[in-house]
């Protein structure tokens, strides 16, 4: 389990540490926040591979799970813990087409879709970033 420390949740974090022990989670931990994006160059002969998909599940407080930590306001791939296991989840049709979309960008369905945030990604440098770098 990851928390990203802020300073409006820095007092849950030893909740939430007790919580990963209680649920059976392998390890927990806190990052920081990122502050290089701005510095992010777009590069289409080189783009970044998103590490979120392949190793992180993320969900939020409603227990909706979240393609990753940026996509705070976006329910997608619309699905919930409450109604879907996490290895199901993690293994679902439109989870192994966002991955697809991340290692070659050959998959329509997530091109297409546009409650995704993988097909426009300014993190991971899928489209050329403009202005001011905001997280959802």
């Amino acid at each position: 389990m990851q928390t990203v420390d802020f300073d409006f949740n820095r007092a849950e974090q030893s909740l939430l540490r007790e919580l990963a022990g209680e649920i059976g989670t392998d390890r927990y931990q806190v990052t920081e926040v990122q502050r290089s994006l701005k510095a992010n160059r777009f590069d289409p002969l080189h783009p970044r591979r998103c590490a979120w998909l392949w190793s992180v599940l993320t969900v939020a407080w409603n227990l909706d799970y979240r393609s990753c930590t940026n996509a705070w306001s976006v329910p997608w791939p619309r699905h919930n813990l409450r109604t879907l296991a996490p290895n199901e989840y993690w293994n679902d049709s439109i989870m192994q087409e966002a991955r697809r979309f991340n290692v070659d960008k050959s998959s329509k369905v997530i091109a297409d879709d546009p409650g995704c945030r993988c097909n426009r990604c300014h993190e991971m440098m899928v489209i050329p970033l403009k202005g001011d770098y905001t997280c959802d």
